[in-house]
């Protein structure tokens, strides 16, 4: 029964403040920023002003974008895997957990699926047209259309210049090795209203 009760303070510490956990195991520790408002808190390693050189490009309502329940969270594998990509590592950590928190502040269901842009070790489900409108899922041996009107899809891509691009239901974090997790932390304060752009 104590074991119980300690997995359930564990689990819960982890909810409560989840980037603490996953930025400590991060070789560039620092000290993390809170930023709290009416609909949670969000932890950054950035300041706010770090992050002002990050262009938000936004076709999108962010209102319609929280209203999503299920979101898709697109990496190519290789981003994952490799030794020299921690950071996209982090990132895509950083933000299954934000997005997974902002619906528990949000009181809203939120189902966060990541999905591979290729075939890879480390992919439970893969999709090759994910920017089509209808897009096929193959997880294991089972495979399913997306309606992909009916998603949130966020991209975390390799990209020379670090921006965020919003239009529709399409989410682009695009950043270089240095600058994803600055990209990320733009988007949460972004995603939970604590910045305008």
């Amino acid at each position: 029964m104590k074991r119980f009760w300690l997995l359930i303070i564990i689990l819960a510490i982890i909810i409560v403040s989840p980037s603490i956990f996953v930025y400590n195991n991060f070789k560039e520790t620092g000290p993390l920023n809170r930023y709290c408002n009416d609909i949670g808190c969000v932890y950054t390693k950035y300041k706010i002003g770090d992050l002002k050189d990050i262009p938000i490009n936004s076709n999108g309502n962010l209102s319609y974008l929280r209203d999503f329940n299920i979101t898709f969270i697109f990496i190519d594998p290789v981003l994952l895997n490799s030794q020299l990509s921690g950071n996209f590592s982090v990132s895509y950590l950083n933000l299954v957990i934000a997005l997974n928190n902002f619906a528990i502040y949000s009181n809203k269901s939120l189902r966060t699926i990541g999905v591979c842009t290729k075939i890879g070790e480390e992919c439970n489900y893969y999709t090759n047209n994910s920017l089509d409108e209808y897009f096929w899922l193959f997880y294991k041996n089972e495979t399913y259309l997306i309606n992909g009107t009916k998603v949130l899809r966020i991209y975390i891509v390799n990209s020379t210049e670090n921006e965020i691009e919003i239009d529709r239901n399409f989410i682009f974090l695009k950043g270089d090795e240095k600058g994803i997790t600055r990209v990320l932390d733009k988007f949460l304060l972004y995603w939970y209203g604590i910045i305008d752009s």
